[in-house]
């Protein structure tokens, strides 16, 4: 599927925890797009015990939520554009059915296609699950940019 963007500009262009999967590319299309003010918000940090152990029961090295948020800050001031960056802190707890939080990590930890993996991943969720339910809770810091854009 082609993802384009409409040719007339925004006044106000939100983006909620959006991936920036190619940083420049996507942050000079927003700022093309948007003749007013632009808003981004994503996870500066975010951890949790329950991760931590999901990482070393499948043999893997714990990776920490990406720091996007002052990447684009920082790419943003040098380009002219003076946004106000700030955050929040708080947790999140996520309570997941067993069948669900089965569904669900495999695919966050990035282990579909090992058989082996996902065996020792079910296993370590079993026996953790407590009437049915994986509760896992985070601990979360989000961090807001907003900046006008003068077209």
């Amino acid at each position: 599927m082609k993802n384009t963007l409409n040719t007339d500009y925004f006044e106000n262009l939100w983006l909620n925890d959006h991936p920036f999967n190619d940083r420049n590319a996507d942050l000079y299309k927003m700022l093309s797009a948007s003749k007013g003010s632009c808003y981004l918000s994503a996870f500066v940090k975010r951890s949790g015990a329950l991760k931590e152990k999901l990482y070393s029961v499948t043999d893997q090295v714990f990776k920490p939520q990406y720091n996007i948020i002052n990447y684009i800050f920082n790419i943003l001031w040098t380009k002219g554009y003076y946004a106000e960056l700030s955050y929040e802190a708080g947790s999140h707890e996520r309570l997941l059915p067993l069948e669900k939080a089965r569904e669900i990590y495999p695919l966050e930890l990035d282990i579909s296609e090992s058989p082996e993996k996902i065996k020792s991943l079910y296993a370590f969720l079993d026996q953790e699950a407590k009437d049915g339910f994986i509760t896992e809770i985070m601990n979360q810091t989000r961090g807001e940019l907003i900046w006008k854009v003068s077209k």
